[in-house]
């Protein structure tokens, strides 16, 4: 436990310079919300599955981002000898560095679901005139919590992964990027077009997502060695 928190930490010092990182924070959580309520105004309707969308494609880039700067930051000013020579593993390594985006990106789901929920309530009852107020439904509750979170763990893996194989660290995050994007793709299917069907296929998507992730776990982090996993970088 001792390992995690020194390079968990490491990280948060990292974080606390990242100022352009936080401004970015606040933009994708109010980002659900913006766009709930264009959506009001435009089409005249109150809608949170846009939110929904909006979280699942804009959250998930900071901890990318997140991944990518401290990964890309070590390769940059060849900072992993000093890392190969400490007793750490890649489970260590790669778990430590993971916590704070994890943690971050928890808060953003739930701080930008609660103000996309209060902005589109009180712009429905006091400019729409609707007496109604909308909440997420399970299945909604389930993409952005479960789905999301689990997005989160894997955009991080391939983010460090790839940022450490490329030549160019920004390559790697491009890359991801668009990765990111694909993933978010059956969400616009079962928000939009499944409607009846969307709490099965959340809790299917959610459950692939998990085995990927154990997998990733189970068959890389556990085995893999550090100097093996850097030694093509170096």
């Amino acid at each position: 436990m001792r390992r995690y928190l020194t390079v968990f930490n490491h990280e948060l010092r990292y974080f606390r310079t990242l100022h352009r990182i936080k401004r970015s924070i606040l933009i994708q959580i109010i980002a659900p919300a913006i766009f709930t309520l264009l959506n009001s105004v435009f089409l005249k309707t109150v809608d949170l599955r846009i939110a929904v969308l909006i979280m699942i494609l804009g959250v998930i880039r900071i901890p990318m981002a997140l991944m990518g700067y401290s990964i890309g930051g070590e390769k940059v000013y060849k900072t992993f000898e000093s890392i190969m020579s400490t007793p750490i593993s890649v489970k260590v390594f790669f778990i430590g560095k993971s916590i704070l985006p994890i943690i971050i990106s928890g808060v953003m789901f739930i701080t930008s679901s609660v103000v996309s929920i209060i902005s589109v309530n009180v712009y429905a009852r006091y400019v729409m005139r609707v007496k109604t107020f909308e909440v997420y439904n399970l299945s909604e509750i389930i993409i952005i919590f479960g789905n999301g979170l689990l997005i989160v763990t894997l955009i991080m893996f391939l983010t460090s992964l790839l940022t450490l194989k490329m030549k160019a660290p920004r390559t790697g995050m491009v890359i991801v990027s668009f990765i990111s994007f694909l993933v978010s793709l059956p969400y616009i299917n079962i928000l939009y077009f499944n409607k009846g069907n969307a709490l099965i296929l959340s809790l299917i998507c959610m459950g692939v997502l998990f085995i990927i992730n154990l997998l990733i776990y189970v068959l890389f982090l556990q085995k893999i060695t550090v100097a093996s996993l850097f030694s093509k970088v170096i």
